[in-house]
């Protein structure tokens, strides 16, 4: 990736952060029931406040230049993407329709698809793949997943509120992503056995947590032990990549 590149995916990453931070902030302002409305909001804050931190000091301080490095960028950038999710509260909140229903529900389709896809990646770079040969099927696999994000089938509803895994293929499609992020985090572990280095311990950890946070923030139903636990799981591994990262990249 070219530093061009990743300076664009930068920006549109802190973009995001304060696009969706001013949705997440209007959500309390528009609400009434303060509870319901911090279940589905906080852990989406850990979400875009640790991406964006880790993704600021790894670029500035670190000077990520590493394959890993490369991919980190994205990385951020999907998983601050991913709190489009919000949308769909939001408009339950305001009754404002920030965009059009099936628009919101291809992004959101394709933030969780991709996100669970550049883990798998992640973890098959830890493995010893060829890197050139891994960035030309993530980028073949990231357009297969907005194809079908724009092709499979959505809910029949206009309301906005309820475009979030709507249909009955929204519902096949969550299986799939937790079936990938499943051969992510055994991804991670076979990198592990293969590699029983410190370095390689610390960042496959590193990741196999952020793989579970960020799955059960946006994947787990909002209760209260799913808004405490996952968020601070997505913390601590966000925490451990930026510590990691000065001896990795």
């Amino acid at each position: 990736m070219s530093k061009t590149a990743s300076n664009i995916i930068s920006v549109l990453n802190i973009l995001f952060v304060i696009f969706f931070s001013a949705i997440l902030s209007l959500c309390f302002m528009d609400s009434r029931n303060i509870y319901p409305v911090m279940l589905e909001t906080i852990p989406l804050a850990f979400v875009l406040f640790f991406s964006l931190l880790a993704n600021i000091i790894i670029k500035v301080k670190h000077h990520s230049h590493t394959p890993e490095g490369e991919l980190l960028p994205l990385l951020f950038l999907f998983l601050s993407l991913e709190c489009s999710s919000v949308l769909p509260f939001f408009y339950t909140c305001s009754k404002i329709m920030v965009l059009n229903p099936l628009v919101m529900n291809v992004i959101i389709r394709f933030s969780f698809i991709s996100t669970s896809l550049l883990f798998v990646f992640s973890s098959l770079m830890y493995m010893g793949s060829n890197f050139k040969q891994l960035v030309n099927y993530l980028i073949i696999s990231l357009c297969f997943s907005f194809l079908l994000s724009v092709l499979a089938p959505g809910s029949n509803s206009s309301d906005a509120s309820s475009i979030n895994f709507g249909s009955v293929y929204d519902v096949y499609l969550n299986y799939a992503i937790y079936m990938i992020n499943v051969v992510s985090i055994i991804s991670f572990i076979v990198a592990i056995i293969n590699d029983k280095t410190r370095r390689n311990l610390k960042r496959c950890i590193t990741y196999i947590l952020l793989v579970i946070g960020n799955a059960g923030i946006f994947l787990s139903s909002a209760t209260l032990v799913n808004v405490i636990i996952f968020p601070l799981i997505f913390a601590i591994a966000s925490i451990m990549l930026i510590i990691t990262s000065k001896e990795s990249l």
